[in-house]
């Protein structure tokens, strides 16, 4: 499978429209049956590819994700990595983590070193709200690549950047686990992902100690109040 990275950078595509926004939103609704929506996986794609022709570069990753786990569409996984790479095209961050997860995978370093310099490197903003564990858990599935297929550490200072989101990526992904697996929690893969980077991201951040001149000083007025320390 070739990889061009020679796309247009998001800072330089149009604007997807607001009717584009609202489409992915509801396809969103449709797929996970929220709000007022029972779960409709034809909707859900209808929505999704709607959104997809009028620009939204992520609703070629939700895409991507239903044809991978086969939701409403026959399953194959080599078809949604091939939504991912049009996505990508269209200057879509999440687009490239999963295609830097997929050829790290199949152990083509060339083109994941390739997409995940795409995934730090993006100028596209994303939904501190809406998205936070979902680019958390992508940067978690590069560190992933790194510990077990020996992927070279290129992007250091994007893991430190991400590491809040990469830490409750990884903190709700272990919790999710425990809730549907109890016990046989410790062979699941995904459990084993999310517990390495929470190790990792450990190790790379240094916590600076905190000195008593750091705190908030009661003044006499005040002195027998309660301080509320952040």
């Amino acid at each position: 499978m070739e990889l061009s990275t020679d796309q247009p950078k998001s800072d330089s595509l149009p604007a997807p429209s607001q009717s584009a926004r609202g489409l992915y939103e509801r396809g969103e609704e449709f797929l996970f049956g929220i709000g007022h929506c029972r779960q409709d996986f034809d909707e859900a794609r209808e929505c999704f590819e709607d959104a997809a022709k009028l620009g939204l570069g992520r609703a070629y990753w939700r895409l991507g994700w239903m044809r991978f786990r086969g939701q409403g569409c026959p399953k194959n996984p080599l078809g949604g990595v091939g939504i991912w790479q049009a996505g990508a095209k269209v200057g879509d961050r999440f687009c490239w983590g999963e295609l830097g997860a997929a050829f790290t995978a199949s152990k083509d370093q060339v083109n994941a070193r390739a997409a995940w310099r795409e995934f730090f490197e993006s100028a596209e903003i994303y939904d501190e709200q809406e998205e936070e564990l979902e680019i958390g858990w992508l940067v978690c599935r590069y560190i992933d690549g790194h510990l077990r297929s020996a992927l070279p550490l290129d992007f250091l200072s994007g893991i430190k950047c991400f590491q809040t989101e990469a830490r409750h990526g990884a903190e709700e992904a272990i919790a999710t686990c425990r809730r549907k697996l109890g016990a046989a929690v410790e062979s699941d893969q995904v459990f084993k992902i999310a517990t390495a980077a929470l190790e990792f991201l450990d190790k790379i951040t240094v916590r600076k100690p905190r000195r008593d001149t750091d705190l908030p000083q009661p003044t006499p007025e005040a002195s027998d109040e309660v301080i509320a320390v952040r």
